[in-house]
């Protein structure tokens, strides 16, 4: 699907055994991190301190509905009530 969706290896949902014990997610709390740059649309979710979600996807232009896609993809893996903080250089 060119990175547009779930099944894309740009876009997935960790369940590979990573969890608190490990460097890299010891310290994360509940919810997402997206980041909206220029080229690119990323994201993290994390529940219980442990990485759910990791997207990366070429947004070629289509900012806003990208970034919603892969927002929306985020929250169903880090809930409905995860705190949301965003950062980037793409416009509005």
């Amino acid at each position: 699907m060119n990175g547009t969706g779930p099944g894309d290896p740009e876009t997935s949902r960790l369940g590979d055994g990573t969890g608190p014990g490990d460097p890299e997610t010891s310290r994360l709390g509940d919810g997402i991190g997206l980041d909206v740059g220029s080229t690119t649309v990323k994201a993290i979710a994390a529940r219980a301190g442990e990485l759910v979600f990791r997207g990366y996807r070429r947004h070629r232009g289509r900012v806003h509905g990208e970034a919603l896609s892969v927002l929306a993809e985020a929250r169903d893996a880090a809930g409905p009530d995860a705190r949301v903080v965003v950062t980037g250089s793409a416009g509005p």
